[in-house]
């Protein structure tokens, strides 16, 4: 008997196994007495290759994209992400007056010079709207940490999070952000808050 065969007798044997299907999405999901297990599609630089997870098992560091070639979006680990090349100019002096205002908001969990701010806008398809969300997520954060005495850590949990919550579908952002010193509910709160805002 092969292999597969096996498996699925003893899943059936189990009582675990009800059924795949392809979802008008694409996704595929396993259907237990537990509910429903979703499976998404991650791309890997390395191999040039797409499989598919669990979705419980994405990972801090995975965030959603399109991929050249590659239909639907697909998750990826931004540790394989290289930098693309300018894609504009050197950025006029109002849209740098905005990123001056998100440096200084987000300094203490996001040291970057005003450089390097404007060298990833650049390489942006649209940089009038990235730094846009930019604004969004320093805004955010500082309604949520400005009046509050916060640790370094917590103060890093929040930005992870907000930063999440401007790429990743919601029911995927805590597969994809490690909590070091808030709780889920904080958590939570503050992508009420960005959400609302």
């Amino acid at each position: 008997m092969p292999e597969s065969s096996k498996l699925a007798l003893l899943l059936v044997g189990f009582g675990l196994f009800i059924g795949f299907w392809l979802s008008s999405t694409g996704k595929r999901r396993f259907t237990s007495r537990a509910g429903m297990l979703e499976y998404v599609k991650v791309y890997d630089f390395l191999t040039r290759s797409v499989r598919s997870i669990p979705a419980i098992e994405l990972a801090p560091g995975m965030v959603a994209a399109t991929v050249p070639d590659v239909s639907g979006t697909v998750w990826v680990d931004v540790a394989q992400l290289e930098e693309g090349d300018y894609q504009h100019p050197p950025l006029a002096l109002e849209l740098r007056e905005r990123i001056i205002q998100v440096r200084d908001a987000l300094w203490e969990v996001y040291p970057q010079s005003i450089e390097e701010w404007e060298d990833g806008f650049r390489r942006d398809a649209d940089p009038h709207l990235e730094v846009s969300i930019w604004q969004h997520i320093a805004s955010t954060y500082e309604a949520l940490t400005a009046a509050r005495m916060l640790s370094p850590a917590e103060k890093q949990d929040y930005f992870n999070v907000l930063v999440a919550c401007s790429m990743t579908p919601r029911e995927h952002l805590f597969n994809t952000v490690s909590l070091a010193a808030i709780s889920r509910d904080e958590a939570e709160q503050a992508v009420r808050v960005f959400d609302e805002s």
